[in-house]
């Protein structure tokens, strides 16, 4: 299959099904995979940020840089609700559960929330002082959700903690979680296997380490040095888990999942997003200028 030209992609996601995809760029665009056309495009919030497909397909949910979060209509782009926050800030990205029925999110003030995805009420929520949320995460059942925590300097000469993750039991809350230490230091994005037994890390200062952690005793699987421009870090496991794609400088590499062995790479101007198709046979590549879907069966 040619690849398929989706605009300015600053996040990506696609429907259960792989039959679809939603993009965000000034507006919220939705595309037809096998028609390679875009179904419609819609405004509903000045610059979002994330957005995710509900498990059962019924919903669109986006979130923008100030935390607002809206529900849109996969068939036209109507909008369903629009939800007021508890969060401050953008944070992490939105997480549906297994049922469709919750949301869970986290913002830069360290507040983790869980909301109902029909009222928009807020079932529970939990505050993490002094810590930024910046990632939600669940292994492919969604039994198990992790949640990713950013500790920060509280005094003026401190240095933060070192990063860390909290692994909860769908429904959240009950019973209390299990904190996974990563050990690594300046933690700039994570990902939890499907399986949930790894988690793939990306740390430290220029040049940045690549990492595959083991999440039972977070001992190093392996590592490979990488060279990342500024336009954000895109980083996503197969659904088979044996494959990890990475946003780099100019473009998106493919590595095996086991060994961390370069399998191939596109070449992308500012990219910042890359995902995985549930079904394992495509690959969105977001990008600041003009993204792209490549079928990784053929090319």
């Amino acid at each position: 299959m040619k690849a398929i030209k989706i605009k300015k992609s600053y996040d990506v996601a696609f429907s259960p099904d792989s039959e679809t995809i939603v993009t965000l760029g000034r507006d919220v665009s939705f595309w037809s995979i096998n028609k390679r056309t875009k179904n419609w495009s819609c405004h509903p919030l000045s610059h979002p940020s994330r957005c995710t497909i509900s498990p059962d397909g019924t919903k669109i949910a986006v979130k923008n840089t100030s935390g607002k979060i809206v529900l849109l209509d996969p068939l036209n782009g109507a909008l369903i609700d629009t939800f007021s926050t508890v969060a401050l800030g953008e944070g992490s990205n939105l997480y549906f559960s297994s049922d469709s029925q919750f949301i869970l999110d986290g913002s830069w003030g360290g507040v983790l929330a869980c909301r109902n995805a029909s009222t928009g009420e807020v079932a529970w929520h939990r505050e993490f002082s002094h810590e930024m949320i910046c990632w939600v995460d669940s292994d492919s059942t969604r039994r198990y959700v992790f949640t990713e925590h950013n500790p920060k300097a509280i005094g003026r000469y401190d240095s933060p903690a070192d990063s860390y993750l909290m692994k909860w039991i769908w429904p959240i809350g009950e019973p209390s979680p299990e904190k996974v230490v990563l050990g690594v230091p300046f933690l700039r994005k994570s990902q939890v296997s499907p399986k949930g037994d790894r988690v793939a890390v990306v740390y430290g200062a220029p040049p940045r380490t690549l990492a595959v952690l083991d999440l039972g005793d977070s001992h190093t699987i392996w590592t490979t040095q990488i060279d990342q421009g500024g336009s954000g870090t895109g980083l996503c496991w197969s659904p088979d888990a044996n494959y990890l794609a990475l946003t780099v400088s100019n473009g998106v590499v493919v590595f095996e999942g086991e060994t961390g062995t370069r399998r191939r790479s596109f070449e992308l101007d500012f990219p910042c997003a890359v995902c995985y198709s549930p079904n394992g046979k495509l690959l969105a590549l977001g990008s600041w200028k003009e993204g792209f879907i490549v079928d990784i069966q053929t090319n």
